[in-house]
């Protein structure tokens, strides 16, 4: 069975391939550091435009969180076509490979390579080389205050406690909706069984999008709370005199940003789940797998 370490080393082997993923992580890095420009922002104009009452300052940082999130926006669409390049490579790479060992091409060998592909190319890459630089912003959040650290690393527990038993359940009803839906299209339009599967496969069907709904829901409530309550955590100790204003909505924004790795990881899991489940089956693993084209 493929591993997670067989596929680095078969990319670490193809230089093209090792270029463009060490392209995507320090795009990343970039695309973080201008998201934290924000935070900064807040943090000035309440500590010190607001003090000071100096229009000028004021007009200057405007300026340069202008600027820099232009420049994140242009990073962002930067690692996009990075992205769309490195999985059309990896698919061609792939598909002349099966070719080249001979391997019958099915249907669902153009799925498989497909799903890869499309995977490559969308948000769920980038939400997982964003997640990299989570314990960067935690140190961040302990840096203004470590109660800011603590809620931080106790809500991204509980996403990931979330998003452990959202796959636990849709596991556990994966299978007898697939049961259930292959028993009522076998089953023949005009026999008594018909109406029973059908009604046995919306029974589980519907189990399986309703916990689906009350994850995301719970999901949805976490999230809002966690920014209430980090929010009242910065008033309460502005109020004790033990940060500032400032560090009161800079921090609440930083724990936000840094959260939101965690939650779009959340989202992207399956996906990227049947995309490594898709090279799995690709059965590529006991090879070399990727060749340099030209």
């Amino acid at each position: 069975m493929p591993s997670f370490l067989t596929l680095l080393r078969q990319v670490n082997r193809t230089p093209s391939l090792r270029l463009a993923c060490a392209l995507l992580v320090v795009l990343s890095l970039a695309i973080n550091v201008a998201g934290l420009i924000p935070v900064l922002f807040m943090l000035q104009v309440y500590d010190r435009v607001l003090a000071s009452g100096n229009a000028a300052t004021l007009l200057l940082l405007a300026l340069i969180t202008l600027a820099g999130l232009a420049t994140g926006s242009l990073l962002e669409a930067m690692r996009g076509q990075a992205q769309v390049r490195l999985g059309n490579r990896i698919g061609l790479m792939l598909s002349l490979q099966l070719r080249r060992s001979r391997t019958r091409l099915t249907p669902n060998h153009a799925k498989d390579l497909a799903t890869l592909r499309d995977t490559l190319t969308a948000p769920p890459l980038a939400h997982l080389t964003d997640a990299l630089w989570l314990p960067a912003h935690l140190a961040l959040c302990l840096v203004f205050h470590p109660l800011f650290g603590v809620v931080v690393l106790s809500g991204a527990s509980l996403m990931l406690l979330l998003a452990r038993w959202r796959h636990h359940g849709d596991q556990r009803l994966r299978q007898p909706a697939r049961s259930a839906a292959l028993r009522w299209h076998n089953a023949a339009p005009d026999s008594p069984s018909w109406q029973f599967d059908y009604r046995r496969w919306l029974q589980w069907h519907s189990r399986r999008a309703e916990h689906t709904a009350n994850s995301l829901a719970i999901q949805h409530g976490l999230r809002t709370t966690l920014q209430s309550g980090g929010l009242a955590l910065g008033a309460w100790l502005a109020i004790q005199g033990i940060i500032t204003p400032g560090m009161m909505i800079a921090a609440s924004i930083l724990m936000s940003r840094t959260l939101q790795p965690v939650e779009q990881l959340m989202t992207a899991v399956p996906r990227l789940r049947e995309a490594w489940q898709a090279w799995q089956r690709l059965s590529i693993a006991d090879k070399p797998t990727f060749h340099e084209t030209h």
